[in-house]
């Protein structure tokens, strides 16, 4: 059995989760309305070795 608290900080977590999740979600919609977006040129500027998939150090070379 769970503390009480043990749950408030689950559903606090869960929650903001939640809230990430429709942030990204707006995002990504946004994105898609524009006709120059393009997912696949996108994930190739970041995929530079060309592996066929991102990893985290990808993502940090892209933003440097």
């Amino acid at each position: 059995m769970v503390s009480h608290e043990t749950e408030m900080r689950l559903a606090r977590l869960l929650i903001e989760q939640a809230r990430n999740e429709q942030r990204i979600e707006i995002h990504r919609q946004s994105l898609a309305k524009l006709e120059l977006f393009n997912p696949f040129s996108a994930f190739l500027r970041i995929d530079r070795s060309k592996k066929g998939y991102i990893i985290e150090k990808d993502l940090l070379d892209f933003l440097e």
